[in-house]
Formats: structure tokens, C-alpha cells, sequence
């Protein structure tokens, strides 16, 4: 298995080796420092999704329930 390893890890390369083994340095290559994109708004969407549709139940349970009372108060 070959470990990509970014500038700080690659600095303690050996500790790594030491800790977690492996078939030397030269399995270990640096890779070239990126910027960590900005997480996904997916889970923020689900969310808002999930409360939308409780807030849609609550409704029809609110419509059941009244007209329910006003069926059953008639007679």
C-alpha cells in the first residue's frame, strides 16, 4: 500500500513507520499541499427537508383532528 502523506505528516515520516509499519520510506510519498474545500451544504438541505416534512405531518394530524371534532360534535 503506498501512503500519500501531506507536509507535516511527511516530516514525521519515521514515527509513522515506526507506529503503523511498512516496507520503508519508499513507500511513503509527499503530495502536494491543497486547500481543503469548503464542506457540502448537502447535510444542512436533508435537514430542512426532514423538518419541512414533520411540520407537513403535524399539519395533516391538526386537519384530522379538527375535522374529526366538528363530524363528531354535529350529532
Amino acid at each position: 500500500m503506498l501512503a500519500e502523506l501531506c507536509g507535516s505528516c511527511a516530516t514525521e515520516a519515521d514515527l509513522l513507520l515506526e507506529m503503523y509499519g511498512g516496507r520503508g520510506r519508499d513507500a511513503i510519498r509527499l503530495t502536494q499541499w491543497t486547500r481543503v474545500s469548503a464542506p457540502e451544504r448537502a447535510p444542512v438541505r436533508r435537514v430542512a427537508g426532514m423538518v419541512v416534512r414533520g411540520l407537513f405531518y403535524v399539519v395533516i394530524a391538526l386537519a384530522t383532528f379538527v375535522l374529526y371534532t366538528y363530524v363528531t360534535s354535529r350529532g
